[in-house]
């Protein structure tokens, strides 16, 4: 595990199992965890370190936890020439860390990165992707962050909003004039 940069570790070092387009990337990251990672991604651009072509990523990463502008950094990534891997995790990220904060675009970004994703993952991580975006679907999104919430978190509050759904209550035939069934 990469101690400097943790939430990039699965990107850099997958150990769940699942492809790296299939992990989540947005856990709430507290100001000096951030501050780490911005100075792993600083180290890493700059070539002071082994150079990593993913840190672009984790910028963007830190600058969102650390309540700075995201969105230039993200099209600089989004537009830069690279392959289908990058631009996929490139929208994922993006569409995770609005969705954290329950920001509008999140569904819009987690569609298109599932778009450039799905023919480079197994039936297994594809199912996983699908699965985890259409649980958060639920999730209304606003102009204004919401305060930042884990995967976990998000996954409980969709299901709930699912199940308050009128579609998604049990049916069943009632008798009205039996009050006490």
């Amino acid at each position: 595990m990469i101690q400097d940069a943790p939430t990039l570790a699965p990107i850099i070092a997958p150990e769940s199992g699942h492809h790296a387009l299939a992990l989540w990337y947005a856990e709430p990251l507290s100001p000096a965890q951030a501050e780490r990672l911005a100075a792993w991604a600083k180290a890493r651009r700059l070539g002071l370190r082994r150079p990593a072509p993913l840190a672009g990523l984790g910028e963007l990463i830190a600058r969102f936890w650390l309540g700075q502008p995201t969105y230039t950094l993200y099209e600089r990534l989004a537009q830069t020439p690279q392959g289908a891997h990058r631009r996929a995790l490139v929208e994922l990220v993006h569409g995770q860390l609005l969705m954290s904060r329950r920001l509008a675009g999140a569904h819009h970004h987690l569609h298109r990165g599932f778009e450039l994703a799905y023919p480079l993952l197994s039936a297994r991580d594809y199912l996983h992707l699908l699965r985890r975006h259409e649980a958060l679907a639920p999730l209304p999104l606003a102009q204004t962050p919401s305060p930042a919430e884990g995967l976990a978190d998000l996954l409980r509050v969709a299901g709930v909003i699912r199940r308050l759904q009128p579609q998604h209550r049990g049916h069943y035939s009632r008798d009205p004039n039996d009050l006490y069934g």
